[in-house]
């Protein structure tokens, strides 16, 4: 399929039942089957009651699409957890690195359906990113500063609030979990904001300055 059929089902009004229509018809079976492994594989139900990996991505995609209408938002929530396809079964249920495994899953795939680069752009920081943003609460201000250099918010400050959407919808798209609050959001907003505000003469400094800068705005830790 074209991407004029991913940005119709992206922007559809709730994109998640599009998933599962795809997935009855075998469209997902034959055109995105990265997506379509993920049905069958279990995760943890202390962190997924759905325990269904598949589940969790349609849970995920419907959150997202009553969060944004953002198709990056959406397609983001869509790939986040391609890696937890290629997690060896002997490890079920848990799948420790599957951030970093969805990474190369996520661009592969896009770039076969020929999405347009800016949504695999955020599809993969969010795969690699998205435990990152969920642990937020509990971090220092030195962590949160490293998750926007390394993840490159830094250099796309536009992706900040498509991110944080993407992962606030995994963390809701969970069986009985949609309506809980998520705020390690407003957190990486303000925590964004401070940093990326920063300017010093020195670029030597600017990593250092920036930590300072979030941990007196929001009293952190180091």
């Amino acid at each position: 399929m074209t991407i004029n059929y991913i940005d119709g089902w992206m922007r559809a009004e709730k994109p998640h039942l599009v998933m599962r229509t795809m997935r009855a018809n075998g469209w997902l079976r034959d055109h995105a089957p990265e997506v379509d492994r993920l049905y069958g594989i279990p995760q943890r139900s202390e962190h997924h009651p759905e325990i269904d990996a598949g589940v969790h991505t349609e849970l995920a995609l419907e959150v997202a699409g009553t969060l944004s209408q953002d198709p990056r938002v959406r397609y983001a929530a869509l790939v986040h957890d391609l890696g937890k396809a290629l997690t060896p079964k002997e490890l079920w249920p848990r799948h420790h690195g599957h951030e970093e495994l969805g990474v190369e899953s996520s661009l592969a795939f896009g770039g076969r359906l020929g999405v347009p680069q800016e949504w695999r752009v955020l599809g993969a920081m969010v795969c690699r990113y998205h435990l990152h943003a969920h642990r937020s609460l509990e971090s220092s201000a030195r962590s949160i500063v490293r998750l926007f250099r390394d993840a490159g918010l830094f250099e796309r400050p536009d992706l900040i609030e498509p991110f944080t959407l993407a992962c606030e919808a995994d963390a809701r798209g969970r069986a009985g979990l949609q309506d809980r609050a998520y705020p390690q959001g407003e957190l990486l907003r303000t925590a964004f904001g401070v940093a990326h505000g920063v300017e010093v003469a020195s670029p030597l400094k600017l990593h250092e300055t920036r930590i300072q800068a979030v941990r007196e705005a929001l009293a952190l830790s180091d």
